[in-house]
């Protein structure tokens, strides 16, 4: 549904195709919204329990104008409630590159005061946005443009299930200061649950290569450690983490096989430590070769 009436269906939406919802310039104290809620009479109404324990929900946001004429906003993106309202999860755009994010359980605080990063939100550009909720396991995530931004496991026992909805809220026109904009919504979606086409963009980082070791049977190697930021679970564009050369294996000597040189100097003996060149004799040319690889 729409609240307010100050959304209309005019402007072509995400990458050129449709139409999406577009709001009118913000109007102080106007409570306008688009929404989902439970009850409504003449609607497809919000089911009053949700079917399962977790929810995903997506969508495309555009500010075509934005003026900012104070510090800090609160101007809410998705703000859904549950619980009779007593239970939400806030996401409220600051108008400074920043949502600001609380999270709250039957009237008690698990999280707030958090400022999640969304570099550009405002810049007129489409951004995709992405909130994830598991109510059994208490998991919480966010994502920005495909980025992995709020990640959280509070534990079982943070939220009460069955989950009790009391309606979803995807952004609104009002705001705590004086700021002036107006925004887009596209390809809004709600799951109850994380859909199968959900792709997590890997972001990979990786430590500085190892020094190569020792080379072994004409192979040495290194390694670095790599940690994907998003955590997804996958490794489709993960860097190698260990790499090989050839090299050329070098023996060293020392005083135990000049020891042994001494012992079996010039004699004709079959096999020997000290005839390092394998030709059945122990001599200056093995002695040579010692002293070129000497290793104390």
């Amino acid at each position: 549904m729409v609240e307010g009436d100050v959304y209309n269906l005019n402007q072509v939406g995400y990458n050129g195709k449709g139409y999406c919802f577009t709001s009118t310039t913000r109007i102080p104290d106007n409570e306008a919204f688009l929404g989902w809620e439970n009850g409504h009479t003449g609607f497809m109404g919000l089911p009053a329990t949700w079917p399962t324990n977790e929810w995903y929900v997506s969508f495309w946001v555009r500010y075509p104008t934005f003026t900012s004429t104070v510090s800090h906003e609160n101007i809410k993106l998705f703000y859904p409630k549950w619980d009779g309202g007593d239970s939400h999860s806030a996401f409220d755009d600051t108008g400074q590159g920043s949502l600001y994010h609380s999270e709250k359980s039957n009237g008690v605080y698990v999280t707030n005061s958090n400022w999640v990063k969304v570099a550009g939100i405002n810049n007129g550009a489409w951004h995709h946005v992405e909130f994830y909720m598991d109510f059994e396991k208490g998991i919480s995530r966010f994502w920005y443009d495909g980025n992995l931004a709020w990640d959280k496991n509070w534990g079982p026992g943070t939220f009460t299930t069955p989950v009790k909805m009391y309606y979803f809220t995807f952004g609104s026109i009002d705001a705590s200061g004086d700021s002036i904009f107006n925004r887009q919504f596209d390809e809004i979606e709600v799951w109850d649950g994380m859909p199968g086409t959900l792709i997590c963009t890997e972001s990979w980082t990786c430590s500085a290569w190892t020094n190569w070791n020792t080379c072994t049977n004409n192979l040495q190697s290194h390694s670095q450690t790599c940690i994907d930021a998003n955590s997804c679970g996958t490794t489709t564009s993960k860097p190698i983490t260990t790499e090989s050369q050839a090299c050329t294996s070098v023996t060293t000597y020392n005083l135990t096989n000049f020891t042994q040189l001494v012992t079996d100097w010039l004699k004709a003996i079959a096999s020997s430590p000290a005839d390092v060149n394998k030709d059945g004799k122990v001599n200056s040319q093995d002695l040579g070769i010692m002293m070129s690889n000497w290793q104390n």
